[in-house]
């Protein structure tokens, strides 16, 4: 007979109290009148829960304490509109009552310090958001014990790889197939957070339905390796599965097309380069592919779009040319179509830490945002007269930016990777960051030592840029604007 899955792990619920349906039509209706929708309110609590996460990295916070923060930031908002605390409070306020429940305590000038370094403004002073904490800690009902689904999900892993070996699966799986199964059951996990599913499912259904749905992506039946879960936990399993598909189905789905394309090819383009020296830093600098708004020729700055399906083809091809890179970090811009083509990278790479940095996004075009390139080139030759010149003008609009804000906040943000002098010694040597094409035209002239050059270089869509850097501020460039691995898919990436 099967044993329950509860003799492997006991199960138990997160701690979060059931929202009361007369609290949340009040705040439904309260939002309403504000004209703030339910999907404004998703949306919001998607955001903050990810600066919760980028946050929880800066300050070195285990990954246990920043998960325990998100819950911490979701439970206080199911029973609360986003209009009745400033989230941008609330989100770092978490984080610091986490540190402290997980004996892990951070500084709570420490979390202001990066969370002004990340959105690039200082909104709250170290007072407030120790007056925030009581307001927190009353609205948890002062639960704070929060079991995550992490350990179970470990076990679980454990358990089916070791039933395997043992022959209790059709056919063996193989060591690739078992870290493929393994880094995807927990990258499922890691996104669950990006959802409130982590407030009502209990952490050992959780960890399964994760578990399931990474086989199931991977076409990797689980039959027979696991025991026979109980009827209520399976139950729960599969509320969280369908959680899950709702984030992930499209892009997989997509991404898998992608794939598919991409190996029709059998001569792939791999990246080559002589060795690293020593006393040096290797950054991988890379563009995101191609979005529609590339296709149509309009300016993109700081507008969020997504890859299109080419994009993602081109992704793909980029993932396979890096495949044989040492990378040991992974960052991106926040943006969408960075983070998607940084996340397709780092499917090669399961042991890369991998994060996303405000530093890292497209320079801002101000009131020129969504403008098509041949409406904009009048205006766009003066701009590059003034730049070239050594005038450092900005765009108009309120945020509009000039090239030396954009080296700026570019070279700060390699120095929190460690990858410049001045920054953190020892760390990862071989960094990949994927960000947009101005920024890093600007980034790569600013390394070399004269900005007003930035506008001769030429970035297309996926294409590598490798620049050593040496701890004494000297950069070797290696590659610049590489798109070899393109040809395949018979374009050349959009500059």
């Amino acid at each position: 007979m099967a044993v329950p899955l509860r003799a492997i792990v006991a199960e138990r619920q997160l701690g979060a109290r059931q929202l009361e349906r007369s609290v949340l039509d009040e705040i439904i209706a309260r939002d309403a009148s504000a004209g703030w929708s339910s999907g404004d309110n998703e949306l919001a609590k998607l955001y903050y829960s990810q600066l919760t996460e980028a946050l929880g990295r800066r300050v070195k916070l285990r990954q246990p304490a920043v998960a325990t923060a998100i819950v911490f930031f979701r439970r206080f908002y199911s029973e609360r509109s986003l209009l009745d605390a400033d989230p941008l409070l609330i989100a770092p306020t978490a984080l610091w009552a986490a540190s402290k429940v997980e004996e892990c305590p951070v500084a709570a000038k420490t979390i202001l310090r990066e969370l002004s370094e990340l959105e690039q403004q200082q909104p709250y002073e170290t007072a407030q958001l120790i007056a925030a904490e009581p307001m927190l800690l009353e609205a948890l009902g002062f639960a704070l014990l929060v079991p995550h689904p992490h350990v179970p999900l470990a076990r679980l892993c454990k358990h089916a790889i070791t039933a395997a070996a043992e022959g209790a699966a059709n056919e063996p799986m193989s060591a690739d197939e078992r870290e493929s199964l393994v880094h995807a059951a927990h990258a499922l996990l890691t996104d669950c957070y990006k959802t409130d599913v982590v407030l009502w499912c209990p952490p050992l259904a959780l960890a399964l339905a994760c578990l399931q749905t990474a086989a199931e992506l991977l076409k990797m039946p689980l039959q027979g390796l696991l025991p026979t879960p109980s009827d209520e936990l399976q139950r729960h399993a599969e509320l969280a599965t369908g959680s899950l598909y709702v984030l992930f189905e499209r892009f997989t789905t997509a991404l898998s097309r992608a794939a598919d394309s991409s190996a029709d090819s059998s001569a792939k383009f791999r990246l080559s380069l002589p060795p690293l020296e020593p006393d040096f830093k290797r950054l991988y600098l890379i563009r995101h592919g191609e979005t529609d708004w590339n296709l149509e020729g309009r300016i993109q700055g700081l507008t969020d779009k997504a890859l299109n399906e080419a994009g993602l083809k081109q992704a793909v091809a980029l993932s396979d040319a890096l495949a044989d890179v040492p990378l040991e970090h992974i960052a991106s811009s926040s943006l969408t179509r960075a983070s998607t083509t940084a996340d397709v990278v780092a499917r090669h790479h399961p042991s890369a830490k991998r994060s996303k940095e405000k530093a890292f996004v497209e320079m801002c075009f101000g009131d020129y945002e969504g403008m098509l390139l041949s409406e904009f080139d009048d205006d766009y030759k003066q701009y590059l007269r003034a730049w070239r010149g050594g005038t450092d003008k900005a765009f108009p609009g309120e945020r509009g930016e000039s090239p030396n804000a954009v080296a700026r906040r570019g070279l700060a943000g390699l120095r929190a990777l460690g990858l410049l002098g001045e920054g953190p010694s020892g760390g990862e040597r071989h960094v990949c960051v994927v960000a947009h094409g101005r920024f890093n035209k600007i980034l790569i002239a600013a390394l070399q030592g004269d900005i007003t050059t930035a506008s001769d270089l030429k970035q297309g869509n996926t294409c590598i840029n490798v620049l050593d850097l040496g701890l004494d501020g000297s950069c070797i460039v290696r590659a610049l604007d590489v798109r070899d691995h393109l040809r395949e898919l018979k374009t050349t990436g959009r500059s």
